[in-house]
């Protein structure tokens, strides 16, 4: 009876250990995935501008701005926060960080 019983714990103690590396290899890919969902897309970006802006603004009208100061004016503006003066924005927070990585790239390229 004992040596059963220290067969089912040596099994039980086993399966925990695979489930936590199992558990730990489930949240790295999360978290890389997370990372590779959010990262900026220019081309996206690019394709937004050309919709959304491209009829009043050029890239030159941001020089020197970063991308974290692009998103913050874009997301005022979303928010109503910032008066727009042509049209209400409407952008996901996705949409806000393509076009800030486009307009930072496209007037970085001007210079």
């Amino acid at each position: 009876m004992t040596r059963a019983l220290s067969h089912c714990h040596n099994t039980i103690v086993a399966a925990c250990g695979f489930l936590s590396v199992y558990r730990g290899f489930i949240a790295i890919a999360l978290i890389f995935s997370a990372a590779t969902v959010s990262a900026a897309d220019i081309n996206a970006g690019k394709q937004k501008v050309q919709q959304e802006c491209a009829s009043c603004h050029q890239p030159s009208d941001w020089e020197g701005e970063t991308e974290a100061s692009l998103s913050s004016l874009m997301k005022d503006i979303v928010r109503g926060k910032v008066n727009h003066h042509k049209k209400q924005l409407t952008l996901s927070d996705q949409d806000i960080e393509n076009i800030a990585a486009y307009w930072v790239s496209s007037s970085n390229k001007k210079k």
